[in-house]
């Protein structure tokens, strides 16, 4: 078990999976700590998947691609003339 340092409540172990009989024996306080820190790993892991899924999709569709697909279709126009 962990400390709390904002309530002085000792948490148990968040990496362990706990059984409804285990949980039964925590307290109320115990309980509450453990669903607000849980809310907290949630937050901070929804903002680090919008982070890599904005960054993924900058990358996929961002500048960079466009020029890329310019550059492509400039090719071809180029290619096609020099077919003529």
């Amino acid at each position: 078990m962990q400390l709390d340092s904002e309530k002085s409540i000792l948490l148990p172990d968040m990496s362990k999976i706990y059984s409804p009989e285990e949980l039964n024996s925590f307290s109320k306080e115990i309980l509450i700590a453990v669903i607000l820190c849980m809310q907290d790993q949630l937050r901070a892991n929804m903002e680090w998947l919008i982070e890599q899924t904005t960054d993924a999709n900058n990358k996929r569709y961002g500048r960079s691609s466009e020029k890329l697909d310019v550059i492509a279709g400039q090719l071809e126009l180029i290619l096609m003339k020099q077919k003529h």
